[in-house]
């Protein structure tokens, strides 16, 4: 749904509409714990919101740079594609996806696994973001046999990645492990940092999901440290936001908090609007449980109006939920 000014508040009505609907879903299945998720139920009811995550790989990147005139091009569709994700707005999420799907397409056909791999990587992150996840699935499992394939290793290890978390925000840890440690595998096989910092706070993930916040913390920290070496401003806040879970799940509100607040400034820093609005939703949450509804409801009312904006029906059900639609989920959790 696209919205502009003259349907806005109408369209914000219908957003009310749909996600009350759905929101006792997304609250039933919002943590990882819950018995009862499922790949089809979750590609419906939620919304995450990565179109910050994993960063591209140098010949991704170049990509663009070699676009030509021809308007069927894949070169050029990528192109458009990378446009129109920047915009961070839900209608031109959508049609990020479809243009990822088509330069996926044509370079598959024209034998260049590498730059396939690659735009179907990027299509399932958009169908991720946007709460598509059986189609996320499909998507990056296309994407992994195509780098396969190829033997690009370095693709392979960023959506063996994706698919690492994928699983884990479906309840298999044990998927998740798997996947992630193949990832570690290959980033330090290839000395991508990148890759391997990402590989480690899925596994911290995995450990979490598994009940060991010890071990999870652990690989969540190394991770950090990577991302700092790197200087990745999303990376460090995703981190945080993990390690700030941690903390509030032991008991440890204030350093929870902190650490909440610290990933929020870097999102805001590094213009990531999906990791904005999960930082709110998780200093909503901890307010909500110290006692400071006035704060929670400031935070919970920052998620939602850039969940609108996004089109993050997750995190849109989730701020309606704290601001006093339903109790705000079964779990703190700041999904990534």
């Amino acid at each position: 749904m696209r919205i502009t000014k003259k349907y806005k508040h109408q369209s914000r009505l219908s957003l009310y509409g749909v996600v009350t609907g759905v929101a006792l879903v997304v609250f039933t299945l919002a943590s990882p714990h819950c018995s009862q998720c499922n790949l089809t139920v979750l590609g419906v009811a939620e919304g995450e919101g990565k179109a910050d995550v994993a960063p591209e790989t140098e010949s991704a990147r170049e990509v663009p740079k070699k676009a030509t005139a021809t308007a069927d091009s894949p070169e050029a569709a990528y192109a458009e594609a990378e446009s129109l994700r920047s915009e961070q707005r839900v209608y031109s999420n959508e049609k990020a996806v479809d243009k990822y799907i088509t330069a996926g397409r044509l370079w598959q056909e024209a034998g260049k696994t590498r730059q396939s791999a690659n735009a179907f990587k990027n299509a399932g992150l958009m169908q991720y973001a946007l709460g598509q996840r059986a189609n996320a699935l499909l998507t990056f499992q296309r994407s992994l046999e195509l780098s396969r394939r190829g033997n690009h290793q370095l693709e392979a290890g960023n959506v063996l990645n994706e698919l690492a978390y994928l699983h884990f925000m479906s309840g298999n840890s044990y998927a998740a492990r798997r996947y992630a440690e193949e990832a570690l595998n290959i980033a330090r096989k290839t000395q991508n940092i990148s890759v391997e910092a990402q590989a480690l706070s899925n596994i911290g993930e995995t450990y979490y999901g598994l009940g060991n916040l010890t071990t999870a913390s652990k690989y969540q920290q190394d991770a950090l440290a990577l991302w700092r070496k790197l200087s990745d401003q999303s990376g460090q806040a995703h981190a945080l936001l993990a390690l700030g879970f941690y903390s509030s799940h032991q008991g440890e509100v204030k350093e929870a908090l902190n650490l909440y607040e610290q990933a929020l400034q870097l999102f805001r820093a590094s213009k990531q609007l999906h990791g904005q609005t999960r930082a709110w939703l998780a200093i909503g949450n901890i307010r909500r449980k110290t006692g400071d509804n006035q704060a929670a409801f400031d935070a919970y009312h920052a998620a939602r109006t850039l969940a609108e904006q996004t089109g993050d029906l997750f995190s849109l059900a989730s701020s309606l939920g704290g601001i006093g639609y339903g109790d705000g989920g079964c779990s703190e959790r700041p999904h990534r």
